[in-house]
């Protein structure tokens, strides 16, 4: 009986820790980008779209507004600073792993340095 709950008890943790590993973090570009992409396909989202439309949006705002050494022009649009960050982070496909902010500041600040 004791081997049999041993056998039970490994087989669990082996599952469960295979689901664990294979779950994004909710901070992670893999999480957030697809809510990225929604915000600009602009089409009607489910409500985890929804808010992961609206923490990509309200993330990338944040960032451009108050990142440093970024200077994006003030006629920039939400939505044109969105794609400038699923443009960058799609093309390093090996960091989607990251944090979705430290590669979305990486983004703006590459694509709008300060001249100082």
């Amino acid at each position: 009986m004791i081997r049999f709950l041993r056998t039970v008890v490994l087989i669990a943790s082996t599952i469960v820790g295979d689901a664990a590993v294979a779950r994004p973090e909710v901070d992670s570009a893999i999480f957030i980008m697809p809510g990225c992409r929604a915000f600009l396909a602009e089409t009607r989202p489910s409500r985890v779209d929804q808010w992961k439309q609206i923490l990509c949006s309200s993330v990338v705002g944040a960032i451009a507004y108050a990142g440093s050494r970024i200077c994006s022009p003030p006629d920039e649009s939400n939505a044109q600073t969105v794609r400038v960050v699923v443009k960058y982070i799609d093309e390093r496909p090996q960091r989607h792993h990251e944090s979705f902010k430290k590669l979305a500041l990486e983004a703006l600040q590459a694509n709008f340095p300060c001249k100082n």
